[in-house]
């Protein structure tokens, strides 16, 4: 099994419809292919991790990079997993600002997360693999809050 996160400026600015409609395609297109993951938009950028059979992974990563939405494309981890972190979601949704994703990686500011990919090359997976658990219980927390709603 694999897992990829990759991060993409979007092409122009999403508005608050377009979300949902991105969602839907997604969410039906990672159903049959048995990828989940979760979508994260951040003041015009997405940061994606998509998590499933390599194949099945790879060919959502390549039609991604053929969407017109998104463009420069930086895959920042691409690794082999034993289990999933995003497994009850076929593609979750967090609108997050960047320093609630700093701060579930444990890191202070973005200076401090550029140094350390500066130094070190691509982050630590105790780093990305903590992050990932703090999105997944976001997650959890979110979809909670709308049940009682």
């Amino acid at each position: 099994m694999r897992r990829l996160i990759y991060f993409s400026k979007s092409t122009s600015i999403c508005l608050p419809g377009d979300i949902p409609d991105i969602l839907s395609v997604s969410r039906d297109q990672n159903l049959e292919a048995a990828v989940t993951g979760v979508l994260i938009y951040m003041d015009g950028v997405f940061m994606q991790v998509l998590e499933g059979e390599e194949a099945e992974v790879y060919a959502t990563m390549n039609r991604i990079k053929t969407d017109p939405r998104h463009n420069e494309i930086y895959i920042f981890s691409d690794e082999e997993i034993d289990t999933r972190v995003f497994g009850e979601w076929t593609m979750g949704f967090l609108n997050a600002e960047a320093s609630a994703l700093l701060e579930a990686a444990g890191l202070r500011d973005i200076d401090e997360a550029m140094a350390i990919f500066a130094e070190d090359g691509p982050w630590p997976g105790a780093i990305i693999n903590q992050a990932l658990r703090e999105l997944s219980l976001q997650l959890q927390e979110q979809d909670a809050a709308e049940l009682r709603v």
